[in-house]
C-alpha cells in the first residue's frame, strides 16, 4: 500500500494536505499520518475519507495534465500545418 500511496501523493497538487483537510473535517497532521502510512493513522475514522479525497484530486491533477499535453500537441500540429502553407 505505501507504493500505492507514493503513486497518489506524486500526482497532488502543492497545498494537498490542507485541501484534503479542509474537505475531509480533520487536521493537516491527519491527512499527513494518513497518507504515510503512519501506524498512528490505522485505526482513525478520516482515513477513509481522505484516501478518497486524495484519489480523486490525484485523478484531477492528471487528467489536468493529459488535456494541457493534448491541446499543446494539437496546438503544434496546427502551428506546423499553417507553417507549411506558407
Amino acid at each position: 500500500m505505501e507504493n500505492q500511496l507514493e503513486i497518489i501523493k506524486s500526482n497532488l497538487p502543492y497545498g494537498y494536505e490542507g485541501s484534503i483537510a479542509k474537505e475531509a473535517g480533520c487536521s493537516k497532521g491527519t491527512v499527513h499520518n494518513i497518507l504515510n502510512n503512519k501506524p498512528a493513522s490505522a485505526r482513525s475514522s478520516y482515513k477513509a475519507k481522505v484516501l478518497t479525497i486524495a484519489t480523486r484530486m490525484a485523478k484531477e491533477a492528471l487528467e489536468a495534465s493529459k488535456e494541457v499535453s493534448k491541446a499543446a500537441a494539437e496546438l503544434e500540429t496546427l502551428q506546423n500545418g499553417t507553417t507549411s502553407e506558407q
